[in-house]
């Protein structure tokens, strides 16, 4: 859960206009997995068994966010119905967003199947920097989002599918 909420404070932070984001801290102060305060850090204690200094998760999926975003200028956040989140920014002249599903009751476990409108391929990047590219079905894609954060690029837009997507995401999730 930390790299996903890593990756969701920084991409709320930088839509807030923030300029610097710290985290607390960098190695984990202790080796104990059962103690809390232990495992703050992006990288592993020197004295874990898994490995002294080995990045976490949490680490990787910061270094995705930043090769992702560097040099992106936030648009805005689309107006999507609770718990969908969609962060519009700009790079390079190409739309990127960063979309993820909050858990709560009425969204699945298995995440949530969000369609687009899209003007030609997506390519769609993990959380751990693992890509794919998304082929429209006459226009409209669809993306399953889960409480992982995606990066999207490429021509879409959210909500504006042919069928009625946001009453019908309002329905599902009601």
């Amino acid at each position: 859960d930390q790299a996903r909420y890593a990756v969701r404070a920084l991409v709320m932070a930088l839509s807030a206009g923030v300029e610097r984001f710290y985290w607390y801290n960098l190695v984990s102060s202790g080796p104990d997995p059962s103690k809390r305060e232990h495992n703050f850090g992006l990288v592993r204690h020197p004295e874990d068994p898994r490995g002294p200094y080995t990045p976490k998760p949490a680490y990787v999926a910061l270094a995705v966010a930043a090769r992702r975003l560097s040099g992106a200028r936030f648009v805005g956040q689309e107006p999507l119905p609770d718990p969908v989140y969609s962060y519009r920014f700009e790079r390079d002249g190409e739309p990127l967003r960063v979309m993820w599903v909050a858990k709560r009751g009425g969204a699945q476990p298995g995440g949530l199947e969000v369609p687009l409108r899209a003007g030609g391929p997506l390519t769609v990047t993990d959380l751990y920097g693992k890509t794919h590219r998304l082929g429209p079905q006459g226009r409209d894609v669809s993306l399953r989002l889960s409480g992982d954060p995606v990066y999207v690029t490429g021509p879409a837009e959210v909500g504006a599918s042919s069928g009625g997507f946001l009453g019908a995401l309002r329905r599902l999730l009601g």
